[in-house]
């Protein structure tokens, strides 16, 4: 008896053994399509946030800096552009505003806008205002924005 369950525990061992290494052949199959569709995804989204840029920017006699950069998101399955935007405002004399948003699609999920120069009230001692947003909540600066638009702009 013990001599035929041994020899059946082998044949089962064997065909698991068999089972395993197949499915192993499959999931790199697999982990290799993913990635060629991730990479065409990349592509896409570099074309587009390109496209997307073309047709909604572009400078003035007034523009200091205006340059975008794409990011796809594999986790999130989206396509994100980030615009900078940094030009002279000239009313009251000369200033540099500066404008960074982050686009999916045509929605905007996050902006950072800075006006130099500019008291937020007539009795502040500040010497810039800002607007800050990223999605619902309010951001205080350009760090707390660079750092909460991560999520959009790293996988």
């Amino acid at each position: 008896m013990r001599p035929v369950l041994f020899a059946v525990a082998c044949l089962l061992m064997g065909c698991n053994t068999n089972k395993v290494a197949q499915l192993e052949r499959e999931n790199s199959a697999l982990k290799a399509q993913l990635a060629a569709a991730n990479l065409d995804l990349q592509a896409k989204c570099a074309k587009d946030a390109k496209t997307y840029f073309r047709e909604n920017w572009s400078e003035d006699a007034n523009t200091r800096l205006l340059t975008f950069s794409n990011h796809y998101s594999q986790h999130l399955n989206s396509c994100f552009i980030t615009v900078q935007y940094n030009y002279d405002n000239s009313t009251g004399g000369a200033r540099t505003v500066s404008v960074s948003n982050v686009y999916e699609g045509f929605n905007i999920l996050a902006t950072f806008e800075e006006y130099p120069n500019h008291k937020a009230t007539p009795d502040s001692s500040a010497t810039y205002s800002i607007v800050c947003r990223i999605g619902e909540r309010t951001c205080k600066d350009t760090k707390e924005f660079w750092d909460g638009i991560k999520s959009y702009t790293e996988n």
